[in-house]
């Protein structure tokens, strides 16, 4: 029996603050692919740059009720987008059992600046 494995190369728009205050949101296209197999759980994901700007960073599949949530596991790293120097903290994918996608960054040292996708359910952070 083959097991379904899911596979996608995807491009999300983080740009709503669920946490914190910025006078100004950058608007941050993020380009993602993922891997993951149904059958055995396995999976991962990597956000491959933002803004054109690459970063390559791994993403862990985290068991969840409903979705594949892949997150990363970075200490906090600074990194130049469209210019600005940003902290990049944590990333955080999600695929819906639906179909939908949502996207979080986390930045600074302390969490203390959310950006998301609309669609993000922030009952997650």
């Amino acid at each position: 029996m083959t097991s379904p494995v899911y596979s996608n190369a995807l491009s999300l728009t983080v740009n709503t603050i669920v946490r914190g205050t910025k006078s100004t949101p950058l608007e941050m296209r993020c380009m993602f692919t993922y891997s993951w197999d149904a059958l055995t759980g396995a999976g991962s994901a990597q956000l491959l740059g933002i803004n054109g700007s690459m970063l390559a960073l791994t993403l862990y599949l985290e068991p969840e009720v409903g979705k594949v949530r892949f997150t990363s596991n970075i200490q906090p790293t600074r990194y130049a987008i469209l210019g600005n120097p940003i902290y990049l903290k944590k990333v955080v994918l999600e695929i819906h059992e639906s179909g939908e996608t949502a996207a979080a960054l986390f930045f600074n040292t302390n969490d203390a600046l959310v950006q998301a996708t609309t669609n993000f359910n922030t009952a997650s952070l």
